[in-house]
């Protein structure tokens, strides 16, 4: 987790990333301006993901990064197995 967290901020200059807990990270998210990204694998992902997100594998690192890259990350969530993530 904290790997993923560090790459995020290397990445992209993000110094503003907190961790949420679930029902800080539920009223948040239901905000329409805003972007979920699942990262769990496409397995976890088809058995029960958060309406409107989008899903990319941070395993598969070329797939992540090119949509990432794609990402407004002002107001992007990020869900992952064991935490909820904001950034921005």
């Amino acid at each position: 987790m904290w790997g993923f967290l560090n790459f995020l901020r290397n990445r992209n200059s993000l110094s503003n990333i907190r961790l949420l807990n679930a029902s800080t990270f539920k009223e948040h998210i239901e905000n329409d301006h805003c972007t979920v990204l699942d990262v769990r694998t496409p397995n976890e992902f088809s058995r029960g993901h958060i309406k409107k997100a989008i899903n990319s594998n941070v395993l598969d690192k070329e797939e992540f990064l090119k949509k990432l890259k794609g990402l407004h990350k002002k107001s992007l969530f990020i869900y992952t197995a064991n935490r909820e993530i904001v950034v921005g």
